[in-house]
């Protein structure tokens, strides 16, 4: 049986609750690599590639207070359901757009260049 997949996943941090719940709500076996800004952006990679990295320079954008929302009567579901409900809508529109992500040649020509002996 082939290992976990693996996945670039950039910027500073480890594995957060984001992640984990991703990969619990998937059902995903991945092997997260995760490496530095700036070594991402010696090898051209930028925000375009992982749409919710803020490249390290904003830290706080997805830090937001929903204190207006919940006033209205809104309130959070888990983050679970909002994944698997996002995967599949993706799995039936079209939502991809060109330069934004990385191809899985992409991916793995990074990996690749990434490894200690790359």
């Amino acid at each position: 049986m082939p290992g976990p997949a693996r996945c670039l996943v950039a910027g500073h941090r480890r594995a957060g609750p984001g992640d984990l719940a991703t990969t619990t709500a998937l059902d995903a076996d991945v092997d997260p690599r995760w490496w530095p800004a700036d070594r991402l952006h010696q090898l051209g990679v930028d925000g375009a590639a992982f749409p919710l990295w803020s490249e390290g320079e904003d830290e706080g954008g997805l830090a937001l207070d929903p204190t207006a929302a919940t006033a209205t009567g809104l309130s959070a579901r888990p983050i679970e359901q909002t994944i698997r409900e996002t995967y599949a809508w993706m799995q039936e529109h079209p939502w991809q757009r060109d330069g934004v992500g990385l191809t899985p040649e992409r991916g793995a020509g990074l990996l690749a260049a990434l490894r200690p002996d790359g």
